[in-house]
């Protein structure tokens, strides 16, 4: 097996969001990116970006490791279309709070636990048209071995 990476971690959410468990497709239907995008034609609001920040690496006698990863996912809609934003929110809580994910490259997933998120619809989070209608965040920790 291979160091998992933060972009194998972005597949696991990627694989989940694409199944799509909750409905959250269908309330977000520009669909999740991985890293930040514009709106463009061809991504339309409202959207979701997903950041991963790789953490701490514990490393065990031999080949073996605990890694731990945090992961983002902030839901963009047009500044004055605001959707519902409590209902985004119970959606990505319900697809990923202790969500079992399939990761890449790694041994085992040890647990996926939700994070205080920040639910703002404060117009100075604005980027161009875009406002955020709601982050939800999970650290995720796996096992891998070398």
């Amino acid at each position: 097996m291979a160091i998992v990476t933060a972009e194998d971690v972005a597949a696991g959410v990627l694989t989940k969001w694409e199944a799509d468990v909750s409905g959250v497709v269908a309330l977000v239907s520009g669909g999740l990116h991985f890293q930040r995008v514009k709106a463009t034609p061809t991504v339309s609001m409202p959207y979701a970006v997903l950041a991963v920040e790789e953490g701490e690496q514990e490393d065990f006698s031999g080949a073996n490791y605990v890694k731990d990863f945090t992961v983002k996912v902030a839901v963009f809609t047009e500044s004055d279309g605001v959707q519902d934003g409590a209902a985004i929110r119970r959606l990505l809580a319900e697809s990923f709070d202790r969500a079992s994910l399939t990761i890449p490259n790694a041994s085992a997933l040890l647990h996926v636990r939700p994070l205080v998120g920040e639910w703002n619809l404060d117009p100075g989070k604005r980027n161009a048209n875009d406002v955020i209608v709601g982050v939800g965040a999970w650290e995720i920790k796996i096992q891998g071995s070398r």
